[in-house]
């Protein structure tokens, strides 16, 4: 199971293997996703919710970055 934090009740929310789940942040917020089974990747995808058609999938990040693990910093 993949875990993201913080939840609506500021505790971690637990994702099943294979499945999803959308979390709207407020401008400023975090978030952290945690892999706590296995090795495989997280499908990370973020959008603004302002212009849904602004979006930043994780693949099209390491593309535009050439690194596969983004650092502080990175645009």
């Amino acid at each position: 199971m993949n875990s993201i934090s913080p939840g609506t009740d500021g505790a971690p929310t637990r994702i099943p293997a294979r499945s999803g789940v959308a979390v709207r942040l407020a401008q400023g917020m975090t978030i952290k996703v945690i892999n706590t089974h296995g090795h495989q990747v997280v499908d990370t995808w973020a959008f603004n919710q302002h212009d849904i058609g602004e979006s930043m999938p994780m693949e099209h990040s390491r593309t535009a970055m050439l690194k596969i693990i983004p650092q502080v910093g990175d645009t």
